[in-house]
């Protein structure tokens, strides 16, 4: 990973009740948290070759659970208030502020990302203005890009499978032409979990 390269992880405080909530109403709120800790965990666990990370963690006050995740180099700051599309758009602007030219954005719902598909994207972000990696449920589980387009951001039906659509529309009225990660599966209900524990991966 280059210095001119940076990785930004959402993430939120593994609090019962405040995470995999779909879960949590079919195996109980702790059962779903320790769901969400193992998650986090496992995929925090293979990006640490990267240096330039970054976690945008919610609440924005870090927990001790929290920076427990920080690895030596990385840093973490507050998402900030707003939508999701308001909290991502903050991210990219700010990175790009302080002189990144490549930016990558994964939140903590897909175990299954690996290192190799980070930095496919960021190779891809050498020839193209947006790298988007779908989610079989509409959605995606990655967007890089070169430039700050918030338009991406905005108008958008978060959280249901509206939104890659939404999001391919954006690009259209923009011109931007993306390339595309792996189409991988997010962790949202019992079904996606007992999969994914199915998977062996």
């Amino acid at each position: 990973m280059q210095g001119d390269e940076l990785l930004v992880v959402f993430l939120k405080a593994p609090t019962p009740g405040r995470v995999k909530t779909r879960i949590g109403r079919v195996l109980g709120n702790e059962a779903a948290c320790k769901i969400y800790r193992l998650l986090v965990e496992r995929l925090l666990s293979r990006l640490e070759l990267f240096e330039q990370v970054e976690l945008r963690v919610s609440p924005d006050r870090p927990e001790r659970a929290l920076t427990e995740w920080l690895r030596p180099g990385w840093r973490m700051r507050g998402q900030g208030s707003g939508s999701l599309g308001q909290r991502l758009a903050r991210a990219f602007a700010e990175g790009f502020s302080r002189g990144r030219k490549k930016i990558m954005a994964i939140g903590s719902d897909c175990p299954y990302v690996r290192s190799v598909h980070l930095t496919k994207g960021f190779r891809w972000l050498g020839a193209n203005p947006v790298v988007l990696g779908p989610t079989v449920d509409g959605g995606y589980w990655s967007i890089g890009m070169t430039h700050h387009h918030p338009e991406l951001f905005e108008g958008i039906d978060w959280s249901t499978s509206r939104v890659l659509a939404q999001t391919r529309r954006r690009l259209d009225d923009l011109n931007l032409v993306p390339a595309w990660l792996e189409t991988l599966e997010d962790i949202d209900d019992v079904e996606s979990w007992r999969r994914y524990l199915e998977s062996g991966r």
